[in-house]
């Protein structure tokens, strides 16, 4: 295995369109706290009821990507382009919202678009011998736009509202829609097949849940919770910017740390740790302690990402455990607003 994937060359249009399709499939995600935010300008609503508007786009995501993973013998393409295209629909049908009711329609139009495409991309990616590579790669592109996504994004909410908020990322969406032409399955997949879920798959997909439902509880207030310690909007995303940048080494710590000690042992550390600095951001409302938690928090959440989907891909060529993966962090991403919102700011680190 380890000599058909150094054999196997990744052609420069994969590797953008793998990174495209990521960054697309997880602004949802990323930018919910930001969204959140706009959701409450722009409607006057409050931050309960606009953590179950993000829940139910996070719901449209997985529901979706269930779909999606049913029926694997559409051309990737074609979806990949499809998706890029809805998700900036629905950015402008949310830019001109005028009602709550309008916004839910728009936000789940994004998650529906965001759950196709994320499924698109997990069945890619672990088809491919160069799986372990693939990932680093989309991660660590990932990474490098969200940094300038998230000092853009809250910026632009601060200064010219909601509106240009959305827009935003709709020409995201829009600006990586071509690259959606190179998406292809590998060979992997022809030789491996599709492999069995085993009780240790079931564990390693529990573990998964968990350590997203951490990250989702607080990350979709944390546009607030740095207002607490005492910074504006755009505090918060340099803050979050410069986390991310120091996250890109993420990937690689994942890959080192994987040929020195056992996975599971590093995944059952840093699992502890990113509680640990969930307690520091809920329960300490300091500028500083808010930026140190969220650099090592940041940096925890990539390093994981990298050992849980290389994990997922290793047990299965076809995908569909990857896939299963991305469903089961989005329920903890539907989850999370929810639960952080009914919970309210005061018992975020009792339930993280």
């Amino acid at each position: 295995m380890a000599g058909r994937e150094s054999a196997e060359r990744i052609a420069l249009p994969l590797k953008v369109g793998v990174t495209g399709a990521m960054i697309v499939a997880g602004l949802g995600a990323s930018f919910a706290p930001f969204m959140l935010a706009a959701a409450v300008k722009q409607t006057g609503i409050n931050e309960a009821a606009a953590a179950n508007l993000i829940s139910s786009e996070f719901l449209a995501f997985l529901i979706m990507a269930l779909i999606v993973m049913r029926t694997p013998k559409h051309d990737p393409r074609v979806l990949g382009v499809t998706s890029c295209l809805g998700y900036a629909l629905g950015g402008l049908f949310a830019a001109t919202a005028k009602s709550i009711e309008a916004l839910y329609v728009a936000r789940i139009v994004c998650g529906l678009a965001g759950g196709m495409l994320m499924a698109v991309t997990m069945r890619i990616i672990a088809s491919h011998f160069t799986y372990v590579r693939l990932f680093a790669i989309a991660i660590v592109g990932n990474a490098i736009f969200s940094a300038v996504l998230l000092f853009a994004v809250p910026a632009t909410l601060q200064m010219s509202g909601p509106a240009a908020a959305y827009l935003t990322l709709s020409c995201v969406a829009l600006v990586f829609a071509p690259a959606m032409v190179s998406l292809k399955l590998g060979h992997r997949v022809e030789l491996l097949g599709k492999a069995p879920i085993l009780l240790p798959g079931v564990i390693l997909l529990f573990a998964y849940f968990l350590s997203r439902l951490n990250d989702s509880v607080a990350w979709q207030f944390t546009e607030r919770l740095g207002m607490i310690a005492g910074m504006d909007e755009m505090t918060v995303g340099a803050v979050l910017s410069a986390a991310t940048c120091i996250a890109l080494l993420g990937p690689i710590a994942a890959i080192k740390l994987e040929k020195r000690v056992h996975a599971a042992y590093v995944l059952l550390g840093f699992l502890a740790f990113k509680a640990f600095q969930s307690l520091i951001i809920c329960y300490v409302p300091h500028p500083i302690a808010f930026g140190v938690a969220q650099v090592s928090a940041m940096f925890a959440y990539v390093l994981l990402s990298q050992l849980f989907m290389t994990s997922f891909a290793m047990a299965d060529a076809s995908g569909r455990m990857a896939v299963i993966g991305g469903i089961m962090g989005m329920i903890a991403d539907a989850a999370g607003p929810f639960t952080g919102g009914q919970s309210g700011l005061g018992k975020f680190g009792q339930v993280l």
